[in-house]
């Protein structure tokens, strides 16, 4: 049997990209805190991130966006602010005194309503606080085409909905009562948490109005925060130990965030929180505790690439391997 070249080549990468995918892990970054705390809650394509940090042995959050490590307050005069979205153009929206925020090149800017909040905002610059204005909704998300994701208080209970244009859609539940719709990507994916009929809560998957229960683990409490144009979801679920850990979804699997984090940070006493955004690289975004200081600190997860040396390596021992085959294929000729 003749064996080919190019045959042995297809079948280096598909080996290489295979073992890449099962040995997905995370390189573990501290976003550090100008106090004592800080937290993530949003992400963008070229890697920025916002959220708050926390003034030492205060209540009070500032606004904040880091580029790389490097972390920049956004509202240095409010004494109570948040920043929870970022788009690919670096526009930042969240909450301030002025009430609804949007912060663009350093000027932050009171949005539609002075008592409500900006959840997200889209590459076009459209923003989920229509919704917020609303004291019986409250928008989460929005995706590239202007959908909204986020719930209604219907009767006490909370309703998954989604907003497209002048079509209101409620959202199905796991069979319980309540929903709430927290991330869309640009496919219309829609990602969350509902209720099940035993009354327990589980991160939910929306595929147009069919709820998917993504569950996780032990089936006890576990929530959706944040999905990506490849349909990778984070979020965070309540491990056996009561703690609540970051969590990832891929393909309808669901494992604890921190058994992929780096050996480093593990021995550092990182331990991963919940999950709040995650953008198109694969990048992730959160809170982590760490367990020798006792501090709470934003956090990113980016997914470890193997060295070149060691793709080049494997790539040139397959490619040996099938020059090999060509010659012995020749010698029996």
């Amino acid at each position: 049997m003749r064996i080919h070249f190019t045959s042995i080549t297809a079948f280096a990468a598909a080996l290489m990209l295979a073992g890449a995918a099962q040995a997905e892990t995370y390189t573990f970054t501290d976003l550090g805190t100008l106090g004592s705390t800080s937290h993530a809650y949003g992400i963008n394509n070229a890697g920025q991130v916002v959220g708050t940090f926390g003034e030492n042995n205060s209540e009070l959050y500032h606004a904040a966006v880091w580029n790389g490590t490097t972390v920049s307050v956004l509202d240095t005069q409010n004494k109570l602010s948040a920043a929870y979205g970022i788009n690919n153009v670096g526009q930042v929206v969240g909450r301030s005194t002025l009430g609804a925020t949007l912060w663009q090149g350093g000027t932050a800017s009171a949005l539609e309503s002075a008592d409500g909040f900006a959840l997200g905002i889209n590459d076009a610059g459209q923003t989920t606080v229509v919704l917020g204005a609303a004291a019986s909704s409250t928008g989460r998300a929005i995706n590239a085409s202007g959908a909204i994701v986020g719930n209604i208080s219907v009767g006490g209970a909370d309703h998954a909905t989604l907003w497209q244009g002048n079509q209101v859609t409620e959202l199905s539940t796991l069979g319980g009562t309540d929903g709430v719709a927290s991330a869309i990507n640009d496919a219309g994916q829609v990602v969350g948490g509902s209720s099940t009929a035993d009354g327990s809560f589980h991160a939910t998957l929306w595929q147009g109005t069919t709820a998917v229960d993504l569950g996780l683990a032990n089936n006890a409490y576990s929530a959706a925060y944040g999905i990506n144009n490849t349909g990778t979801v984070v979020g965070e679920y309540r491990a056996n130990d009561g703690a609540y850990h970051g969590a990832i979804w891929s393909a309808g699997t669901g494992v604890d965030l921190n058994t992929l984090m780096d050996a480093d940070a593990v021995a550092a006493g990182w331990i991963l929180g919940a999950a709040r955004g995650i953008n198109d690289k694969g990048w992730i975004v959160g809170t982590a505790y760490n367990t020798n200081t006792l501090e709470l600190h934003a956090y990113v997860l980016a997914p470890a690439v193997p060295e070149p040396a060691t793709a080049l390596m494997l790539l040139s021992g397959l490619c040996a391997l099938g020059w090999g085959v060509r010659a012995n294929d020749r010698s029996k000729r």
